[in-house]
């Protein structure tokens, strides 16, 4: 995306304070999803989301996702109190540490504004609606949200049935000994570099896609990988790839 007009916008730190505040939701979406986004329906409804959160939301919704694909927003509010979890199951060990959600509840509230709802799969972190991006012992070297290896290009989830339509990663460490970076680049500025015989064999349904690593280590087995292509043109996302594994 190197060169490209990006939408940004830093969060004063009273923006940041307002919206912490207000992002106080006390049920947990671990427990119970469904009161927890009845609480941020709450106060949309009642009028208690600031104007320039709306207004910032309103102007995301409105981009065209082929031109507009990536959205960068600093100072977010988060959590006061950041546990560590455990690396051998992560997921759990949040499940019992983690006893406020101004991040999760951050992360609904812009989709709820923006129409990009959460989805979840039964068989990926007990069908969490939040996952973190967070190393697990046995998966370090995996392609996948717990490891500590870099990723290829991809578009996530490429082959289920339902994917989501934006991936929404909030920062909640920042630490100057690592060096993180998330390398991205348009679908269109890469259908515009290949030659037609290239985009031609893309669109023959002769690729697949194994299943997500933590997938399988929720227990979804090997039915429902499709043959398909990787290259559909009338698609709104036209490309369905994940580097080094389709």
């Amino acid at each position: 995306m190197q060169g490209k007009s990006l939408f940004s916008h830093t969060f004063s730190t009273h923006e940041a304070q307002q919206l912490h505040r207000m992002l106080d939701i006390k049920s947990n979406p671990y427990q119970n999803y469904h009161l927890f986004l009845e609480e941020i329906q709450t106060l949309i409804s009642t009028d208690q989301i600031p104007i320039f959160f709306t207004d910032i939301c309103r102007h995301i919704k409105d981009l065209d996702l082929n031109e507009s694909p990536a959205i960068i927003l600093r100072n977010c509010p988060i959590d006061d109190s950041l546990p560590v979890f455990d690396h051998k199951e992560p997921v759990q060990s949040k499940y019992g540490l983690k006893k406020t959600f101004i991040a999760e509840a951050f992360l609904n509230l812009y989709s709820e504004l923006v129409g990009s709802y959460p989805v979840g799969y039964k068989t990926i972190n007990n069908g969490d609606l939040f996952h973190d991006i967070y190393p697990k012992a046995d998966l370090l070297n995996s392609q996948s949200q717990k490891s500590t290896v870099t990723l290829g290009f991809h578009n996530d989830l490429p082959n289920n049935k339902v994917r989501p339509d934006w991936v929404n990663i909030l920062c909640l460490r920042n630490s100057n000994l690592n060096r993180v970076s998330t390398t991205m680049i348009r679908n269109k500025d890469i259908i515009d570099v290949l030659d037609q015989e290239t985009l031609d064999i893309l669109k023959e349904p002769i690729f697949f896609t194994p299943h997500e690593v933590v997938s399988v280590d929720g227990g979804r087995n090997e039915e429902g990988i499709e043959i398909k292509p990787i290259y559909q043109e009338t698609d709104p996302v036209p490309l369905c790839y994940f580097e080094t594994r389709t």
